[in-house]
């Protein structure tokens, strides 16, 4: 049961800002460049998403618990990255967009807004 709740939340909260908000933002214009920007935004991506799926399972295992404020961990988790980031969950959902920003080319310039990308 905390595998699948652990699941849900994941997908829910980290995965919403990973995966559903830049897939809106990208879909009609982006398309993956696979040369010297892109291949490193790849790394990012996948380094990010490691960095995320180790510290949820640090949440289920050592915690007992979610990512979610609504089911938290029982036990305070100080083992894995958690011992030398006071919250590497940040640091790999930044991995993530940066990559994918640096994968799909898609950077803000001065002539463009955010208003103009959302």
């Amino acid at each position: 049961m905390l595998v699948l709740r652990s699941i849900f939340f994941a997908l829910l909260l980290p995965g919403t800002v990973t995966l559903l908000l830049p897939y809106f933002i990208l879909s009609r214009r982006a398309v993956p460049h696979w040369d010297a920007i892109g291949l490193p935004g790849l790394v990012a991506i996948l380094v990010g998403a490691t960095i995320l799926i180790w510290c949820i399972a640090d949440f289920a295992r050592v915690g007992r618990g979610t990512l979610a404020p609504v089911d938290p961990p029982k036990a305070l988790v100080i083992r894995g990255l958690y011992r030398y980031v006071r919250n590497p969950m940040y640091v790999g959902v930044v991995l993530v967009q940066v990559g994918e920003s640096a994968l799909c080319r898609h950077f803000l310039s001065d002539r463009q807004s955010l208003c103009d990308v959302v």
